[in-house]
């Protein structure tokens, strides 16, 4: 599928501030033709092209040179799109609420809702140069809490619904990637077509990479439950309903909290966390 982006983020090493000072990026469209083509001299661990590029299929990156010589470069990380850091002086109210069922009898939703202020009318809709102009659906958002000296990754969430209560405000609501699979259609099945009735058993372990690895869901299972075998029939519905009746019969419970990629653990029972012997 080819692709469309505001712009690309790349990050070094951020503590020794090794860099690529000199940098190629072509785009290629679906037929392998060069459809744009930029040189950039970076000057911190963290550079942003702030090119928007739309139909390309293919990026290839070339990295001439560093801003310290005779050292490897360390690239720790490539985005899409321009990273806007949002802090206390822009959110003037967030609320974060996560849930995780451990039977799962369902699979609750994390949710993120943001109040961000913008003393230049960045978030303005009527700012066809601000950061409005960017949000889209689905956008990716990582948060964090800082207490003390420590900070504490919170989740990835991505934007569900945005409105402006202002010319200087306006408000996020983002689910997390459970939120996504809500709202992505399941017609294959898994273990078979609709109105059939399965034979043979299939794994855990197979049945939910088939799942997620068919749209780009990120996700971690625990090694026990790979091998779990799995028989039954999953009708038409969401990916989060489908994901939510493999977890149930196979005894785990599903979370994207704390983590930037969904989770599959085997369910704990009260008995194996503590020893209720006297």
């Amino acid at each position: 599928n080819v692709q469309t982006t505001d712009g690309l983020t790349l990050r070094f090493a951020q503590y020794s501030n090794d860099y690529c000072n000199d940098v190629d990026v072509a785009y290629y469209n679906a037929s392998n033709v060069l459809i744009r083509t930029d040189s950039y001299t970076p000057t911190s661990w963290q550079f942003s092209t702030a090119q928007a590029v739309t139909s390309f299929k293919k990026i290839i990156i070339t990295f001439n040179g560093t801003n310290k010589p005779y050292r490897y470069l360390r690239l720790t990380g490539i985005d899409f799109g321009e990273l806007v850091y949002l802090t206390n002086e822009n959110i003037k109210q967030a609320i974060l609420t996560q849930e995780c069922d451990p039977l799962s009898t369902t699979l609750p939703i994390d949710t993120l809702e943001l109040n961000i202020f913008s003393s230049d009318s960045n978030f303005s809709i009527i700012n066809p140069s601000g950061s409005y102009e960017k949000i889209k659906e689905n956008l990716p958002l990582d948060a964090y809490e800082q207490i003390g000296n420590e900070t504490i990754y919170l989740g990835k969430f991505y934007l569900d619904a945005w409105q402006n209560l202002s010319n200087n405000e306006i408000k996020l609501n983002c689910v997390d990637a459970l939120g996504t699979l809500e709202k992505i259609p399941y017609l294959y099945g898994g273990l078979v077509s609709p109105n059939e009735i399965v034979v043979n058993a299939t794994t855990a372990g197979v049945l939910i990479a088939d799942m997620l690895e068919r749209i780009n869901i990120p996700y971690t299972i625990e090694t026990e439950l790979l091998s779990v075998p799995v028989m039954g029939w999953i009708p038409v519905c969401s990916y989060r309903e489908a994901l939510q009746m493999i977890a149930f019969s196979i005894g785990a419970r599903v979370t994207c909290s704390r983590m930037g990629v969904l989770q599959i653990y085997k369910t704990t029972i009260a008995s194996e966390l503590t020893d209720f012997s006297y």
